[in-house]
């Protein structure tokens, strides 16, 4: 499996991550702890096979060219009867086209990729928890 993912800056990383620290510290999530060294991220697609030197090439094409980009949060929220809980960035004009721009230069590899990462239902969104009853959500 693959996955194609946005980090953030060192300062937005370091709120998520206290937040994850926070949570875990109080019981109520370690999914920030689950695999090492995971970083906050947006997942822009992930894939179940891809030819690595020719999707490394395509992929360094599009991404060169990409700018950085400035995001915002106002959204807490979770997917229904999953127990996640995520953070979601304000849906501006720049990372929708950013992502769609980015499935449409790596077309081909869409028979390998993940429909809920497709641009017509992505959900931008950064997990902060995961596995909770109703009562820790």
């Amino acid at each position: 499996m693959y996955g194609v993912v946005l980090y953030f800056d060192s300062q937005t990383e370091r709120i998520i991550k206290t937040l994850w620290k926070e949570l875990r510290d109080i019981g109520i999530s370690n999914y920030a702890y689950e695999i090492e060294n995971r970083k906050p991220h947006l997942t822009l697609a992930d894939y179940s096979d891809l030819k690595e030197s020719e999707y490394s090439e395509l992929f360094d094409g599009y991404y060169k060219s990409a700018p950085k980009m400035r995001l915002s949060y106002n959204t807490l929220g979770t997917f229904m009867n999953s127990g996640a809980l995520f953070l979601s960035p304000n849906p501006t004009e720049e990372l929708i086209n950013f992502h769609s721009n980015y499935h449409n230069h790596l077309k081909k590899y869409d028979a390998f990729s993940n429909q809920m990462h497709h641009p017509e239902s992505w959900i931008p969104h950064c997990t902060i928890a995961n596995h909770l009853d109703d009562q820790k959500l």
